[in-house]
C-alpha cells in the first residue's frame, strides 16, 4: 500500500505495484513522486512466506518548499 496512491513504485527496478518472487529471496523497492522524499529499501521473504502475499505500507513525506 502506498500513500499517495499515485506514487511511482519500482520493484527490482521495474515500475510495478506487485511482483511474484520465490520465497527466501528479497525484493528491492523504490517509491517516488515529484514533491515528495523518495523512499527505498528491500523486503526479504522467508520460506514460510511461500504461497502468501507479503505487503509493505509506505507513506511518502511531502518536501517542504523552503
Amino acid at each position: 500500500m502506498v500513500t499517495p496512491s499515485d506514487a511511482t513504485v519500482k520493484l527490482d527496478g521495474q515500475t510495478v505495484k506487485t511482483k511474484r518472487v520465490k520465497s527466501g529471496t528479497s525484493v528491492s523497492y523504490e517509491v517516488s513522486k515529484v514533491g515528495y522524499t523518495t523512499q527505498s529499501g528491500s523486503i526479504s521473504t522467508s520460506m514460510s512466506d511461500a504461497f502468501k502475499s507479503v505487503e509493505k505500507q509506505i507513506t511518502l513525506v511531502q518536501e517542504s518548499g523552503d
